[in-house]
């Protein structure tokens, strides 16, 4: 019997609808690892329901580059939408664009790492691999995020934030939302140039599911009940 696998999330959201996930189906099931994408734990909690009441649905975060940086500890049940804590012999930093760090509990910035066993070089690409170390070796991420508590909080990669009068918003954050719509399959968020010119605002793609015609009305009134104006889709 399987007591450890791993699952995008996308998997487990679906899972539970599915007839033949059941208690007894996954009954020997102990650890589900994902990553790759944000995951809430309203979304997994109707997999942990029908999970053992010892199985834990860990997140993990890493880079090829590291390998991986934190995940969830074996005993510790995360509901928050961290993704766990650093790996023994791993610390992460969070910085601002200036390369100074940023203080303050729950602050955003650019997560940095210093790896054990960092890779050495991109091969035949030297530019890429001056910008992925900063000068004392520490390792660019590239993803946008905070720590609090001793935990790291993975907001989306920093390339992606949308810059909405002034506020930076999470494709991730919103398309997460979007997925727990008992009529969407999937959702996509790009940031969209207002006319206007002032500035960006939030687009989003949805796949719906068969025989479902939901307005955009009613989709950004779901959303609104869990995200912030400014954080709604325009389109």
């Amino acid at each position: 019997s399987i007591s450890e696998t791993y699952l995008p999330p996308t998997v487990i959201a679906e899972m539970p609808r599915n007839s033949l996930c059941n208690a007894k189906a996954m009954k020997s099931l102990r650890q589900i690892y994902y990553g790759g994408a944000t995951l809430k734990y309203s979304t997994s909690k109707p997999l942990y329901d029908v999970l053992h009441e010892d199985a834990k649905i860990q997140p993990v975060w890493g880079m090829t580059e590291t390998g991986w940086i934190t995940c969830g500890q074996w005993k510790e049940k995360l509901t928050d939408g961290s993704v766990g804590r650093p790996q023994p012999g791993f610390e992460v930093r969070v910085i601002n664009d200036d390369g100074s760090d940023v203080t303050g509990d729950g602050l955003p910035g650019e997560l940095i790492v210093k790896t054990p066993a960092p890779m050495i070089r991109y091969i035949n690409n030297p530019e890429a691999t001056r910008n992925l170390f900063d000068k004392q070796g520490w390792v660019r991420t590239g993803d946008f995020g905070y720590i609090s508590q001793g935990k790291v909080f993975v907001i989306d990669r920093k390339k992606d934030i949308i810059k909405v009068r002034g506020w930076q918003v999470s494709p991730a954050e919103i398309e997460a939302v979007l997925v727990q719509h008992h009529d969407i399959l999937d959702a996509a968020v790009i940031g969209i140039t207002l006319q206007n010119g002032l500035g960006d605002v939030p687009k989003a793609f949805v796949v719906l599911k068969d025989n479902t015609r939901p307005t955009p009305l009613q989709i950004r009134e779901f959303a609104g009940k869990q995200l912030a104006k400014y954080k709604l889709p325009e389109e």
